[in-house]
């Protein structure tokens, strides 16, 4: 985030806009296969106004539908990263980090499954979270948001 004030003592994290438009424009770039493809053109990848509204909107649209949520309630900026980051598993090292977790299969990540969500993207090499704990939940994203 740009500020004029050297002194600012924001230490909030913030969305970039145009990476964001930038995300969206490549995300079908991305493969899950592990086999040489070409190279996409990155000169046809221009961000427009346009681009940056719709993210924006994006944004606001998703904070609006969200303002109740204890980690977004205080937000003004939509480009605001929310608080709301989450441990999935032990850091390295802890008692019970050498157990796999989900017989070792990829858990994934709330706020990768927010972004995606925000984005209107789909999972394609990551996997949406599965809450792995006493109960049995799982993540907020619906099938046809993964492949």
């Amino acid at each position: 985030k740009n500020t004029d004030d050297e002194n600012s003592n924001d230490c909030n994290l913030y969305y970039d806009l145009e990476w964001l438009a930038v995300l969206r424009k490549t995300h079908g770039w991305t493969s899950p296969n592990n086999a040489k493809i070409q190279d996409p053109d990155i000169s046809a990848i221009q961000i427009s106004e346009e681009d940056l509204k719709n993210v924006q909107n994006r944004l606001s649209d998703y904070y609006k539908l969200h303002r109740d949520d204890d980690d977004i309630n205080n937000q003004d900026d939509v480009t605001q990263i929310p608080t709301n980051f989450t441990m999935t598993l032990q850091p390295h090292g802890a008692i019970g980090s050498d157990v796999k977790v989900n017989g070792g299969r990829m858990i994934g990540n709330p706020q990768t499954d927010t972004l995606l969500e925000i984005l209107g993207l789909n999972h394609i090499i990551t996997t949406p979270y599965i809450f792995v704990g006493g109960d049995e939940r799982t993540s907020h994203i619906t099938d046809t948001q993964v492949r």
